[in-house]
């Protein structure tokens, strides 16, 4: 059985403000990436970075520069599918089941697509792969 709090029209109008102020903040956050990614590079083909210890210094920063544009690229991909959600009217229903996503997960993840029980099935499934 499913005990989980539903939603309500309040509920749906706060968490699309909520996702949507979540959505200009990764925007910001790639631009502010972007821009960083930008000045290093332009730091080492102005000779700033001269020798083998900048040069490194610079490789792990560009992969932490990297790793992390990605993570917000994904976390602004589940964002968007979620405000799309909201607009067909399908947030806050397992993508999975079908049964209601539940207030309280919303509400600690805003982007979630499943249901407790069918999340953890995911990722015992991921686990076994």
């Amino acid at each position: 059985m499913n005990n989980v709090e539903p939603l309500f029209a309040r509920d749906l109008d706060d968490f699309e403000r909520i996702l949507q102020a979540e959505k200009r903040m990764l925007r910001t956050r790639l631009k502010e990436m972007r821009t960083g990614s930008d000045e290093a590079r332009a730091a080492i083909h102005d000779g700033q970075v001269s020798d083998t210890k900048d040069e490194s210094s610079f490789k792990q920063l560009s992969d932490t520069y990297m790793a992390e544009t990605a993570r917000l690229i994904v976390e602004l991909a589940k964002v968007d599918v979620a405000l799309t959600r909201v607009a067909t009217g399908s947030y806050g229903t397992c993508e999975r089941c079908g049964r209601d996503i539940g207030l309280e997960r919303l509400t600690s993840q805003p982007t979630a697509d499943r249901c407790l029980p069918c999340q953890m099935l995911r990722e015992s499934q991921r686990a076994k792969k």
